[in-house]
């Protein structure tokens, strides 16, 4: 009797003063659910359907690298069978030898579409993979090197080929940064570690410790509000396409798909992207390198997850903050480490490589020779003394910023282009460039001084004559107490504002 009058005490102080739950493994139990759906999602065996994919390798690579590059690529391509259809062209091409460095850059002029060939950009590129358009329509991507012992293999080839599982729902530009981007550097992670969990949490751990460490900028990020993420994800939302900030973007934006995969599931996500091309209006096109995502995809988002995305953002901001008090209790391992305790996380299934097939992009031997490729016409033509297929070759190597769309390329032929187009004047960091906070001077390398001025609509830098102000308070200094409104030096008020997760004066209107 005493046991049970005991056990209805402890029931009702339980009741009144809830025990805290165990810590989950994972942080979170939204973290846990990402888990769990990660688990349900990797499929357990594959279909003898081969992807329809070809690879273009420069001919000094390294055909051990390359035969392991290609297994992993058709791995993850059988990997998203469920969300790409076998059918689907996707192109390849792989440099791993710095002698091929001009024979790679002729195929990906024949292979690709303008603005992806100019996004790859191969004389400033660091990264070692990329995807874009091709000129027959397939799905594209470019693997610029083949680094096997890296901590950042096989996870590239993973975020990459995720990219090319979005681009045949959605082209690039109707997916803000944090989506595009935040989608492939979870996934790419979250796949390298879904046999072992302790991959899986070395990984989160990694997003958390390194990325979001930049995400934050001058922000202690370890202490940073959930407020403070919420405000990232608003400001994201107008952030260029070809202005994607890694580490920044794609670090932040994987805890907000991991969060959705938690509370909704893959299949919610790729559901969402295939219904983003549908909702895109009209008058969101742009000529601009500048292209910003229509906001249509916030309706999509809402229909999709049944919350709008301003919602999402602030159980997002909750679930980084918790997720940050858990990654700093992680200790983050290296990858031979890892790969020495799971071996089993990183072996894959031995694939048959198809046989190269015909491609824009890829090799032929005899000039002006006309063949078919996904109901292209493609003509084998000479580009820096190497011959490929191609529809309308780039002629002149660009170094611009026009981002990649994911969408084919159109099937009439456009005409050859003579000279490298002029940039785009948004795209300048200089006089004519666009800027963000008006009043804000700029001293240049030269010792002249620019002053963010509006110009027909838009904030533009411009020269001026004006000394660069040594003294007093003027719009973009750092400030400290928000609201806070002064005169600055400019004669002006200014007020302290957050703008981009930063506090700064600004113009007060």
């Amino acid at each position: 009797m005493r046991k049970i009058v005991w056990v209805v005490i402890f029931s009702i102080i339980s009741a009144i003063f809830p025990q805290a739950h165990a810590e989950s493994s994972l942080g979170s139990q939204i973290a846990e659910k990402a888990w769990s759906e990660l688990q349900k999602n990797s499929p357990k065996s594959y279909s003898k359907v081969a992807p329809n994919v070809s690879f273009v390798v420069a001919p000094n690579s390294d055909p051990k690298k390359v035969k392991i590059a290609e297994n992993q690529m058709i791995f993850m391509l059988h990997y998203y069978e469920k969300y790409i259809p076998a059918k689907t062209p996707i192109t390849i091409w792989i440099w791993d030898a710095q002698k091929d460095r001009a024979w790679y850059d002729a195929a990906l002029k024949a292979g690709l579409t303008k603005g992806s060939y100019q996004s790859i950009s191969l004389d400033s590129r660091h990264d070692s993979g990329a995807t874009g358009a091709t000129q027959d329509g397939s799905q594209g991507m470019e693997l610029l090197e083949i680094d096997l012992v890296s901590d950042q293999y096989p996870y590239v080839l993973y975020h990459e080929i995720t990219h090319v599982s979005q681009f045949p729902l959605v082209s690039a530009k109707n997916m803000p940064c944090w989506i595009r981007e935040g989608m492939a550097t979870y996934n790419g992670f979250a796949v390298e570690g879904r046999i072992s969990q302790p991959v899986y949490i070395n990984n989160m751990a990694r997003i958390i410790q390194r990325g979001l460490l930049y995400a934050a900028g001058d922000t202690d990020y370890k202490s940073a509000k959930a407020q403070f993420w919420v405000d990232y994800f608003k400001d994201n939302e107008l952030r260029p396409i070809s202005k994607c900030k890694e580490p920044q973007d794609y670090a932040t934006g994987a805890m907000g798909i991991q969060y959705l995969v938690g509370m909704y599931g893959f299949d919610k996500l790729y559901e969402f992207l295939a219904g983003l091309d549908a909702a895109w209006k009209p008058e969101c096109k742009t000529d601009s390198a500048d292209i910003v995502p229509c906001s249509s995809w916030k309706g999509v988002f809402t229909k999709t997850f049944g919350v709008t995305p301003e919602t999402a953002y602030a159980g997002f901001g909750s679930f980084i903050v918790e997720q940050i008090a858990w990654g700093q209790k992680q200790t983050i391992q290296t990858v031979d480490v890892l790969r020495k305790k799971y071996p089993q996380n990183y072996a894959v299934p031995t694939f048959t490589i198809p046989a190269s097939q015909i491609r824009a992009g890829s090799t032929c031997t005899k000039e002006k020779q006309v063949a078919t490729v996904n109901k292209v016409k493609v003509t084998c033509t000479k580009i820096s003394n190497f011959l490929f297929w191609s529809v309308s070759p780039v002629t002149e190597s660009v170094n611009g910023q026009t981002p990649a769309t994911g969408k084919p390329a159109s099937k009439t032929p456009a005409p050859v282009q003579t000279q490298a187009p002029k940039q785009n004047p948004d795209e300048v960091f200089g006089p004519g460039g666009l800027c963000d906070i008006e009043g804000q001077y700029l001293p240049t390398e030269k010792g002249d001084v620019l002053l963010c001025s509006p110009n027909a609509g838009k904030l533009r830098w411009a020269a001026t004559s004006d000394p660069l102000p040594t003294n007093g308070i003027y719009p973009g200094m750092k400030c400290d107490s928000l609201n806070l409104i002064i005169p600055s030096a400019t004669g002006k008020n200014v007020e302290c504002t957050l703008f981009k997760g930063k506090k700064v004066w600004i113009y007060k209107s």
